[in-house]
């Protein structure tokens, strides 16, 4: 995968899915974006389906973990439910009278998964698409970046365990996942089952 509409952000660590066909010239690329956690990089609000958008920004909010919720740390973000684009900032402080003043600020993406999102839906939204766009011969890329302990590995990598298959042989395509599997584990389960309906030879290289 190289470049097209969705990203996630995360450190300089490289990790890459590369599809090759006999038949196949890959030439065009695309890119995309999915923020771990809240940035104040923001999209334009352009048309998502224009020939020429070809990079998308989503977020993915997290809940609080055990550490903050025993500190008692106050919720500051919100979201507008499953499809929203837009995430609201809080910043409670202390006026010069004394009082207690609630800041807000909003930021418009591309698409905002709240903490209710699951790994499922943040597949489906982000990653899914770009399989067939690849084998159509495209240059796709999905990226995590956050700061540390906002979920970039969970939501890319998740649970990469087998849990069966739905046929007795475990043909690749057949492979059962947890609901915890991130991005990467789902592409290549619907990558290879997309192969077995290809008529040319292909090849799959992944690297780490």
């Amino acid at each position: 995968m190289s470049s097209r509409r969705s990203s996630l952000y995360d450190k300089p660590e490289r990790r890459s899915l590369t599809y090759t066909s006999s038949s196949r010239r890959i030439s065009r690329s695309r890119s995309s974006i999915l923020p771990a956690q809240t940035s104040k990089i923001a999209t334009k609000v352009n048309d998502p389906d224009s020939p020429g958008y070809n990079i998308k920004v989503y977020v993915r909010c997290r809940s609080r973990n055990k550490r903050e919720i025993g500190e008692k740390s106050s919720v500051v973000i919100s979201t507008m439910g499953a499809q929203g684009r837009d995430v609201i900032l809080s910043n409670p402080s202390s006026s010069s009278s004394g009082s207690l003043t609630n800041v807000k600020k909003t930021y418009t993406f591309d698409r905002v998964f709240g903490a209710e999102s699951d790994q499922e839906v943040v597949f489906n939204s982000v990653a899914k698409n770009y399989i067939s766009e690849m084998l159509q011969g495209y240059n796709c890329t999905v990226f995590a970046y956050g700061q540390t302990g906002t979920g970039k590995t969970y939501t890319m990598s998740g649970d990469i365990n087998i849990l069966g298959s739905t046929t007795h042989n475990h043909d690749q395509s057949s492979i059962l996942l947890s609901e915890h599997a991130g991005i990467i584990p789902r592409v290549l389960v619907d990558l290879f089952k997309d192969l077995k309906n290809e008529s040319t030879d292909y090849s799959v290289k992944v690297s780490f």
